[in-house]
């Protein structure tokens, strides 16, 4: 469906922004060479009629993980030019999810289809929550930001709480695709700590 002309105005609005805020931060924004650290191995897991490839016995450095004894079902990366994303799960519907840089399509979209099919085989009733640290994201292409759209409409009745760690200017595209697909329950925090004891608070 096409966005309504107040939502057209606020994107268009969001991506002027962004040009200027990217152009500031771009040259000095390094992505690690070597992307995110996973430990141990890899072994497949099922959950439900989903079999998810795990990589790493442990989470994540840094992640969220508020319930301590909850098994990680996945912990995965992927890194181009422009940007990475780091997203870990568990078993009680729990998610991780660390962005940086600039997102283009195919890396949005190997993400949220990633999450998609984790989140589908949970079972029906599990409601999950996601923390998405974004402090070192630098915005999204158009088909990147509509991808990410149709995801959060897909899936939004799944999660009972998100919370979204980011600079004003990334928080106003944030904000801008939770209002088009209708999303509740999300709260933006400037710091990773706030976000993690408000989402860890049921």
């Amino acid at each position: 469906p096409r966005l309504h002309i107040r939502h057209r105005r606020k994107v268009l609005w969001c991506f002027l922004v962004l040009f200027f805020y990217s152009t500031r931060h771009l040259g000095s924004f390094v992505v690690p060479q070597n992307g995110f650290p996973l430990k141990g191995g890899s072994r497949n897991v099922q959950i439900g009629r989903l079999t998810v490839n795990v990589v790493g016995a442990d989470a994540a450095d840094g992640s969220w993980n508020p319930a301590e004894q909850a098994a990680l079902v996945s912990n995965s990366g992927l890194e181009d030019e422009w940007g990475s994303y780091n997203m870990t799960f568990w078993e009680n519907g729990h998610c991780d999810l660390v962005l940086t840089g600039f997102g283009r399509g195919d890396l949005v979209d190997r993400m949220c289809t990633e999450a998609r099919d984790i989140i589908a085989g949970f079972d029906q009733d599990l409601e999950c929550r996601c923390l998405a640290d974004v402090r070192r994201a630098l915005g999204s292409s158009p088909m990147a930001f509509a991808r990410a759209v149709s995801f959060l409409r897909e899936t939004g009745p799944r999660w009972k709480r998100a919370t979204i760690v980011a600079p004003k200017p990334i928080a106003a595209i944030f904000d801008v695709a939770i209002r088009v697909a209708r999303i509740e329950g999300v709260r933006f925090f400037g710091d990773r700590e706030s976000a993690q004891a408000w989402i860890s608070d049921s």
